[in-house]
C-alpha cells in the first residue's frame, strides 16, 4: 500500500478502487429502491385502498349475519359459523366490531404504515376477550383442557372456545382466576388503543394539550364580569310587606298603610351615597390632573428633542422614495410615536343632586292606586318590593292563587288610565322571581351621566379592552357591556329616542378604556353629521366613512382582513386573536393584531344603496369574525324586514331596542312587544345573547360639546391619526366593485376628462412638499402641457398655492387632510 502512494504511476489503481467503492456504495441504495416501491403500493389514494374499507364493512355484515342466522347463510353459515364459535366462543362476537374499526382507520393505517401492528392487535383482542368471557362464564370445577369439549362448549355459546377456553383453563389452574383477569383485562384495553391508532405517548400528549388549553382559557377569562352590579350604587326602596297586607275585617275598605320610616331611611342612604360619590370624584379628578400635567411636561421635553432634526434629512428621505413604490413605509418612521394619554374625567359633568322630597309620597300613592285598580277588576295582589331607577319605578306584585298572569298583562291600558300616565309596561313574570313587574315612569326623570359609570371600579378593573358603559337598570345598578362577548350588537329606535347618543357613549367609553394600539375603529356614518367629530382620532383605522359605496367597500375589506387574520392565527396554532397576541408577544416577526370594531350609524341607507353586498358582508363578518377580534355595532332607525333582514337578524344575537313606532317594529328587533311602550330619552330594552327576556335600562347621556372636548384633548396629547393608505386604497377598489361612484374620490363632479395621473401628481406634491411643472415632467414622464394642466387642477382643488413667478408652488395640505379629502364624496 505504501508503494502505491509513493509512485505516481501506480496511484491510479487506488483511485479506480475508491471510485469503484463509491459507485458500489451509491448503487446500494438503488438496490433498495424496490422496497420503496413496495411502500408506494400502500398509497391511501389508490383505488385499491379506497375500495378496501367498504369491502371490510361488507365482511363485518356477513360475519354478523352468519353468527346470528347460520341456517340462512348457506355454505358459509355451515362452515364459517361453527369454526368461529368453536375457536373463540363468545369472543367471536367481537370480530365484526373490530373489522369495522379497522375499516374506519384504514386510510390512516396505510399512511402511518401501522397495518401490521393493528392486525396483531386485532387477533390479540379477540383471544383476550375470549379468555375473559371463559373466565367469567365457567366455574373452576368446570375447567377442562379437553379441546373437543371446549369446541362443543364454544358452539353452544357456553365458553370462550378452543383458544379462549384452553388459555383460560391453563392459567386459572396455574395462577388463579383473579390474577388471570388482572393480566388480560389491561392487555385488552392496551391493544384496543393500539387498534385505534393511539400509543401511551400520544394519549399523554393529547391530555397534556387539553389541560394546557383549559388553563389558558381560565387565565384569559378569569375575573371578567359579564354583567356587573355595584352594591354601592344600589338604590332599592322597599315597602313594609306587613303594612300592605291589612289584617282588618274584609267588609271594610282596605287601606294601604306604608311605613314612612322605611322611606326616610332609604332616602338618607341615597343622600349619603351621593355625598360619598361627589367626594371621591373630586379627589380622583385632582389626581388625574396631576398625573396628566407630569405626562405633558415629559412629552414636551421629548418633543423638543425630536424637533432638533433638520428639515434637510426629512427632504432627503422623501426624495429617495421612487414614485412607483409605496411612500407610506418611510413616512411611518419619521413622525414620533406619542404615548396615548387617557382623557381626564373632568371633561364629563357630574350628576347633580336630585331632589328626593316627594319620592316617598309618589311611591306610596302609586302603590295604593295600583292595588286598588287591580282590585276593581277582581284581581287581588300584594306589593312586596319596589325598585326605583333613574327614569322608571318597578312595582313588584305577587298575585293570589287562581289569578292568571295574562289577566294582569291585559290591564296595562286601564292601569295607565288610573295613574294618568303613559309608558306603563308590564313584565309578567319577572325573570327569576315569582312576581309581576309593573314599570311606571317617574315624575322627575334623572339623567344618567356617563361620568358616574366610567368612574366606577367595575369599569376601571374590567380586563376586556372593549368594555363600554351602557346605563343603569331599574334598580339604579350600572350596566356594562363587553363587546367581545356580544359579539355583535344591533341597535334600533325611532328618530330622537337616544340611538345615536348610545353609540356615542360606547365610543367615548372605548376612548377611556383602550389605547389606539389595542382597539381600532371603523366608523360608517351615511348621514354625515353624527360621527364626523371623531375624524383625526388615533383610534381610527380610516377616516369616517360617509359614502354608502365606500361603506360597502369597507365591509368587504373587513371580510378580507378577517380571512387574513384567520391565516395568521392558523399558522401559530391557536383559536383566537387574544391567544395569538399572547403567544407572539416576544416575536418581532409576528404583527400585533388589535381588536377592530365597525360602527354603522344608519344601516337603512346602506341597504338602499347596495343591499346585496352589504348584507353578504355583514353576515360573513357576524358569522366568523369573533375569533378574529372584529365586532359589529349596527344602528338603524327603520327596523323593517327589508333593512334588518332575516340573515342579519340571525347572525347578530345581541339587540338594543329604543322607543319604536309600533309592535311590529318591536317584534322585528327583540321578538316581543314592549318597545313601543318606552318613554324615550334613552329608555331602552337591552337583550344580550343569553338573556331570556330583555332588561329595561336607562342609557347614559353624553353631549356633543363633551365629545369635542375629549376628541380635541386626545388629538393634542396623542397626535392626529396617521391613516393606513393601503387600507384606503383597497376600500376604494372594493367600492368600485359595488357600483359606480357618484363623483370623484376628491369630491369633484367626476367629469370624463379627469386626468388619470392626477392622483399620482398629488402624491408626488405631498411627498416633496413643493411642486413644479418640470418636476412633474421628469417624474411622471409627461409633456409640458399635461403637467401644467395637472398643476392647474391641483390649484383649483386647493391643494397647491397660486404661481409665484419661477418659484415652485407650495403644497397647502398634509397627507392626513388629503386622505380625508380623498375619502369623502362631496358634490
Amino acid at each position: 500500500m505504501s508503494t502505491y502512494k509513493k509512485t505516481g504511476s501506480r496511484s491510479k489503481p487506488t483511485q479506480n478502487k475508491t471510485a469503484k467503492a463509491k459507485k458500489e456504495t451509491e448503487k446500494k441504495p438503488e438496490k433498495q429502491a424496490p422496497k420503496k416501491k413496495e411502500k408506494k403500493k400502500g398509497n391511501p389514494n389508490s383505488i385499491l385502498h379506497q375500495v378496501l374499507p367498504y369491502v371490510w364493512g361488507l365482511l363485518a355484515f356477513a360475519v354478523v349475519f352468519c353468527l346470528i342466522f347460520p341456517g340462512s347463510a348457506g355454505f358459509a353459515g355451515k362452515t364459517i359459523t361453527p369454526l368461529l364459535r368453536g375457536m373463540l366462543g363468545w369472543g367471536s362476537i367481537m370480530i365484526a366490531p373490530m373489522i369495522i374499526v379497522i375499516a374506519f382507520l384504514w386510510r390512516k393505517s396505510i399512511e402511518d404504515d401501522s397495518l401490521t401492528l393493528k392486525t396483531v392487535s386485532f387477533f390479540i383482542i379477540l383471544v383476550s376477550f375470549a379468555v375473559i368471557i371463559h373466565s367469567f362464564a365457567t366455574s373452576e370445577a368446570q375447567l377442562t383442557l379437553n379441546l373437543k369439549q371446549l369446541w362443543k362448549d364454544g358452539n353452544a355459546w357456553t365458553g370462550g372456545g378452543v383458544l379462549g377456553g384452553f388459555i383460560a383453563a391453563f392459567l386459572i389452574k396455574s395462577i388463579g382466576k383473579i390474577l388471570t383477569l388482572c393480566i388480560f383485562i389491561p392487555l385488552t384495553l392496551i391493544f384496543v388503543t393500539f387498534l385505534c391508532g393511539y400509543t401511551p405517548y400520544t394519549a399523554f400528549m393529547a391530555i397534556k394539550d387539553k389541560l394546557s388549553h383549559a388553563k389558558e382559557v381560565i387565565e384569559e377569562y378569569e375575573g371578567e364580569p359579564k354583567v356587573w352590579h355595584s352594591p354601592r350604587d344600589k338604590k332599592k326602596l322597599t315597602i313594609n310587606e306587613e303594612a300592605l297586607e291589612p289584617e282588618e275585617l274584609e267588609p271594610k275598605e282596605p287601606e294601604i298603610i306604608v311605613d314612612s320610616a322605611v322611606f326616610d331611611e332609604a332616602i338618607k342612604d341615597l343622600e349619603n351615597a351621593t355625598k360619598n360619590e361627589t367626594d371621591s370624584e373630586v379627589a380622583l379628578d385632582e389626581l388625574v390632573e396631576k398625573v396628566n400635567a407630569e405626562n405633558k411636561d415629559g412629552e414636551d421635553d421629548e418633543n423638543g428633542d425630536e424637533q432638533d432634526k433638520t428639515e434637510e434629512e426629512i427632504d432627503l428621505a422623501i426624495e429617495r422614495t421612487p414614485i412607483g413604490e409605496e411612500p407610506q413605509a418611510p413616512e411611518k418612521e419619521i413622525p414620533p410615536v406619542k404615548e396615548y394619554v387617557f382623557p381626564p374625567l373632568s371633561f364629563l359633568p357630574s350628576a347633580s343632586n336630585v331632589n328626593n322630597e316627594d319620592i316617598s309620597e309618589e311611591m306610596r300613592s302609586t302603590a295604593h292606586k295600583l292595588v286598588e285598580t287591580l282590585r276593581s277588576f277582581k284581581v287581588k295582589t300584594q306589593i312586596h318590593h319596589i325598585s326605583r331607577g333613574p327614569s322608571i319605578t318597578r312595582y313588584e306584585l305577587t298575585p293570589e292563587e287562581g289569578v292568571r298572569v295574562r289577566t294582569i298583562a291585559n290591564l296595562v291600558d286601564d292601569i295607565s288610565l288610573s295613574l294618568a300616565t303613559s309608558g306603563v309596561r308590564i313584565e309578567a313574570p319577572i325573570p327569576g322571581k315569582a312576581a309581576v313587574g309593573i314599570e311606571v315612569p317617574n315624575k322627575n326623570v334623572s339623567i344618567v351621566h356617563l361620568k358616574e359609570l366610567l368612574d366606577n371600579q367595575l369599569f376601571i378593573n374590567a380586563k376586556s379592552r372593549v368594555t363600554v358603559a351602557l346605563g343603569m337598570d331599574v334598580a339604579g345598578t350600572p350596566i356594562y357591556v363587553d363587546i367581545a362577548k356580544m359579539p355583535h350588537l344591533l341597535i334600533a329606535g325611532a328618530t330622537g329616542m337616544g340611538k345615536s347618543v348610545c353609540i356615542n357613549s360606547m365610543i367615548v367609553s372605548l376612548l377611556y378604556k383602550a389605547t389606539p394600539d389595542e382597539v381600532k375603529l371603523i366608523l360608517i356614518d351615511p348621514k354625515k353629521v353624527e360621527l364626523s367629530m371623531y375624524n383625526g382620532l388615533p383610534h381610527l383605522l380610516i377616516p369616517v366613512v360617509t359614502d354608502p359605496k365606500k361603506a360597502a367597500g369597507s365591509l368587504h375589506w373587513a371580510v378580507t382582513e378577517m380571512d387574513r387574520r384567520f391565516e395568521l392565527i392558523e399558522e401559530v396554532g391557536v383559536r383566537d386573536v387574544a391567544s395569538y397576541n399572547r403567544i407572539t408577544k416576544d416575536d418581532p416577526d409576528k404583527e400585533f393584531l388589535p381588536q377592530i370594531i365597525l360602527v354603522i350609524d344608519e344601516l337603512a341607507d346602506l341597504m338602499m344603496t347596495a343591499p346585496k353586498e352589504v348584507e353578504d358582508a355583514i353576515c360573513r363578518i357576524a358569522q366568523k369574525a369573533r375569533a378574529a377580534g372584529m365586532h359589529l355595532v349596527i344602528g338603524t332607525q327603520r327596523p323593517s324586514v327589508d333593512v334588518v333582514t332575516g340573515l342579519i337578524k340571525a347572525n347578530v344575537p345581541s339587540r338594543i331596542a329604543f322607543t319604536m313606532a309600533s309592535q311590529v317594529d318591536s317584534r322585528t328587533i327583540i321578538d316581543i312587544a314592549g318597545a313601543e311602550k318606552l318613554i324615550g330619552r334613552g329608555d331602552m330594552l337591552y337583550a344580550p345573547v343569553g338573556f331570556s327576556k330583555p332588561a329595561r335600562v336607562q342609557g347614559a347621556f353624553v353631549t356633543d360639546v363633551e365629545i369635542e372636548k375629549i376628541v380635541n384633548f386626545i388629538k393634542e396629547t396623542s397626535g392626529v391619526s396617521s391613516y393606513d393608505a393601503s387600507v384606503i386604497e383597497k376600500i376604494e377598489k372594493e367600492a368600485l366593485r359595488c357600483g359606480e361612484n357618484k363623483g370623484d374620490a376628491l369630491g369633484d363632479d367626476g367629469d370624463e376628462g379627469e386626468d388619470p395621473l392626477l392622483r399620482a401628481a398629488i402624491e408626488l406634491a405631498i411627498e416633496s412638499g413643493k411642486i413644479s411643472t418640470s418636476l412633474l415632467q421628469r417624474r411622471l414622464s409627461v409633456g409640458y402641457g399635461r403637467a401644467a394642466k395637472l398643476i392647474d387642477k391641483m390649484q383649483t382643488k386647493g391643494i397647491v398655492s397660486p404661481p409665484e413667478g419661477q418659484k415652485p408652488r407650495t403644497v397647502l395640505i398634509t397627507r392626513e387632510e388629503y386622505l380625508e379629502m380623498a375619502f369623502k364624496n362631496e358634490e
